[in-house]
């Protein structure tokens, strides 16, 4: 991460997002929003990005201790007025 420029840490897709590259730990990022309202949880990342910015819910990752894995996650929807 330290060897990354700000331009990157903020705005890479490609060919982060296609990667199967082992960073050593989990990345979690978001800025592309999945299509799915779900997070995109892969080996070497997840991406909870589930586009609440375009109606889909937000959404939280929950991790416990030492493990690399999220153990849930929680999303809220706008209930609306």
């Amino acid at each position: 991460m330290d060897q990354q420029d700000k331009h990157d840490l903020l705005w890479i897709r490609e060919p982060f997002l296609s990667s199967q590259h082992d960073y050593g730990r989990l990345v979690v990022h978001g800025h592309t929003p999945t299509t799915t309202g779900m997070p995109d949880l892969r080996r070497n990342r997840l991406n909870i990005d589930t586009g609440v910015a375009y109606g889909g819910p937000l959404t939280a990752a929950v991790f416990v201790g030492e493990r690399r894995n999220p153990i849930t996650f929680i999303q809220a929807t706008d209930p609306g007025p």
